[in-house]
Formats: C-alpha cells, sequence, structure tokens
C-alpha cells in the first residue's frame, strides 16, 4: 500500500513539473520572441513573402549590413564572367587603408579573387571587400553607383554611399536587405564562406592572420549566414539564414539594444518559421505543365511551360487545402515563341491567389494542307 502511495505521488510530482514543458511546446506555434530592435523582418527566400516584421518599410543606418549588396555583386560579376576565382587582385594603398574589420592585407601585394572573398565574407573584412569591388569597377566609388543601380533595379529604396559600409550615410530597411539576401541566397558559393567559424588567411609574404565569423549563429547547426554590423549610430544588427527543406528562412534585425538580443530574437524567430512553415513548388520555369490542342480540331496539340518559377509559402498541413487550375486561351496559329496563351492559377485556404504565365517554348506554323500532311506522314512513318 505504501509502495503504491508513493509511486502516485512520484507520479503526480512528475506531472506537475512537466506542465511547464507542455505549455512551452504549444507556445512555441506562435513567434513570441519580442525584439528590441528599431527594426527586423523574418521572411522567406525563394517566395520573398514575409512571415513577420516591424519597421521594415524604415529606412535605418546598417554599418557592415552594406556588405549584403557588395557580396551579391561578386556573385553576379562571378556568374556574368565579368570576374574570375582565378584573376589576381591587386591591393589599392586606399584597400589596404580601411579600418573597422579587416585582415591587414599589404599595399601592393596580390591575391586571387577565390582567396579575398573568404575574409570578405567569412569576417567581414573591409580591406578584402574595397579590393575586390576596385577589380569588378575600378574604383570603389565607381562599384558603390553599381550598387545603387542594382538597388533601382530590384525596386529597393535604399541608398548606399560605400561598398563597406563605413560610410554613416549608407541606409536600408530591413525589407531591402531581406530581398538582397534573398538574391544572394540563390549562390551556393556564398555559404562556402558565410558558414565558416574560424579560419587562418595567409598573406602574400607568408605571414598569417587569424580570422573569426561574428556571426555567432554558424555555430548552431543549420545557420549558414549571412552578415553582421554594428556601430555606435547604428546599434546591433545581423542578417541570419537557414535552410529547411525546400525553405530557406531569413531573418533581418536592425539597431538592436545589446549585441546578443540580435542573435536570440533571430535564432528564435527562424526556429519559429522552420517548426510552422513549408515551401510548396507549384510550377519551374521551363518546366512542362499541360499539353492542350491546336485550334481546329485534329490531333495536332501543343506543349506549355512555366515561364516563370511559382513556389508558395504554407502553413505546415495547407498543403492539402490548395486549389490548383489551369487556364488556356484557344490557341490559333500562328503563335511565336514564348506567347503567353494560359496560366496556372493556385489558390490557398485563406483565398489568396497566385498565378505564373503559361506559353510554347517553340514558334507554332499556321497549319496548312502541306504541314498537316507532312505530320501525318511523320506519324504513319514513325
Amino acid at each position: 500500500m505504501l509502495k503504491r502511495i508513493v509511486s502516485c505521488l512520484i507520479a503526480a510530482v512528475l506531472f506537475i513539473f512537466c506542465l511547464p514543458m507542455l505549455a512551452w511546446a504549444e507556445e512555441t506555434t506562435e513567434n513570441e520572441t519580442e525584439s528590441t530592435a528599431k527594426a527586423y523582418i523574418l521572411m522567406e527566400a525563394n517566395t520573398r513573402q514575409e512571415i513577420q516584421g516591424q519597421n521594415e518599410e524604415s529606412q535605418l543606418p546598417v554599418a557592415g549590413l552594406t556588405k549584403v549588396m557588395s557580396y551579391l555583386l561578386f556573385f553576379e560579376a562571378l556568374e556574368k564572367g565579368t570576374i574570375k576565382n582565378t584573376d589576381m587582385v591587386p591591393v589599392s594603398k586606399e584597400a589596404a587603408s580601411k579600418g573597422g574589420t579587416r585582415v591587414f592585407l599589404d599595399s601592393g601585394a596580390q591575391y586571387s579573387v577565390e582567396t579575398l572573398l573568404k575574409p570578405a565574407i567569412m569576417c567581414s573584412a573591409n580591406d578584402a571587400v574595397c579590393a575586390l569591388a576596385e577589380k569588378i569597377a575600378g574604383t570603389e566609388a565607381a562599384f558603390t553607383d553599381m550598387m545603387n543601380t542594382r538597388a533601382k533595379e530590384l525596386g529597393l529604396g535604399c541608398t548606399f554611399a560605400d561598398a563597406t559600409g563605413l560610410s554613416p550615410d549608407s541606409t536600408m530597411s530591413a525589407r531591402d536587405l531581406g530581398i538582397i539576401a534573398s538574391e544572394l541566397s540563390q549562390y551556393s558559393g556564398f555559404f562556402k564562406y558565410s558558414s565558416l567559424w574560424l579560419d587562418t588567411f595567409t598573406h602574400e609574404s607568408g605571414r598569417t592572420t587569424e580570422m573569426a565569423n561574428s556571426n555567432k549563429l554558424v555555430k548552431v547547426q543549420g545557420f549558414d549566414g549571412m552578415a553582421t554590423g554594428s556601430t555606435a549610430q547604428s546599434g546591433y544588427s545581423l542578417v541570419a539564414t537557414l535552410k529547411n527543406g525546400s525553405a530557406r528562412f531569413i531573418c533581418v534585425v536592425i539597431g538592436d539594444q545589446k549585441t546578443d538580443s540580435r542573435f536570440t530574437f533571430a535564432k528564435n524567430s527562424i526556429n519559429y518559421a522552420a517548426a510552422t512553415y513549408t515551401v510548396k513548388q507549384i510550377a519551374k520555369a521551363g518546366g512542362k505543365v499541360k499539353t492542350v490542342p491546336l485550334a481546329g480540331g485534329g490531333n495536332t496539340a501543343v506543349d506549355l511551360f512555366a515561364k516563370e518559377d511559382l513556389s508558395i509559402l504554407l502553413k505546415k498541413g495547407e498543403e492539402a487545402g490548395l486549389e490548383k487550375k489551369v487556364e488556356v486561351n484557344e490557341i490559333l496559329p500562328p503563335i511565336a515563341k514564348g506567347t503567353v496563351v494560359g496560366r496556372i492559377i493556385v489558390k490557398t485556404a485563406d483565398g489568396a491567389e497566385y498565378s505564373v504565365a503559361l506559353a510554347p517554348n517553340a514558334d507554332i506554323e499556321e497549319l496548312t494542307f502541306s504541314s498537316c500532311l507532312h505530320k501525318i506522314l511523320q506519324k504513319w512513318l514513325g
């Protein structure tokens, strides 16, 4: 009898102690972490959809987060062939004299593009960033013009005064940074460097500089970038990211009051997003969607392809509630390749609607007696 009473008491105590854990597990279905920053945004990179935000449109000083645009231009230049990883980069007196975070490059030394990308991205080295900017555009000022032009192309309201963020005159919004970070996340080569925690930079002379990533979250499993920034004027800022299945979540924090607060908030916010949301791909650019008959009857048909990617951010479990339909106009030849003739329409359970255009990937010639006869013969002859 005594054993039974003791067992019941132990079970009761364990139940009481487990209650907070059960309550915490339930609360994580909502992101209740409060931000002490001037602005933030939590979003998904592939869909560019915002999950949460605060003052996300406000233009604010962001210090070193300015470099996120510089990084994007570096990788776009590599993609276009403007520069190659093996190209040698001379270090100018201006680049070598950059203050703030740096790897102490020697003026007149030369390094490959690939060699400089590591310190530029991993430890936000201003001298390496400036040297790469000069390699691409000739001068840092010309590169800054490229940054502002690219911002306009992306429809952003940010303003850049330099390539590094040392100038207090560069301003960005949390949304601006989220969009640029989303563009940058398409380049897997970036994460090769942004995910590193500790490394050593070897100079042309043989001396070495120890490098440490200022983004503490790269020590947490799954987190692989992107950048940090801090000054007395701007506060503590961060762009953090994590890839989870088909989704990549990004959290931008601008102007936090304490250095650790930005990391805690971004980590909790991204973990919440990863536990709650998923990305459903509806169509891939250039992917075949449907085969439809040409107007006029007969056996002649045409394949239609998606003109763009279409992915949707959904809460987990909502995929079953999607309604998808394909609308196609009457297709009467001749029709040029790429002409929009229809679209895929997807509606979510909450009524949100998304669509992507459909088009043939080849010219469709006008049907004539001879062309019909030719198609029939081709079919018969195999």
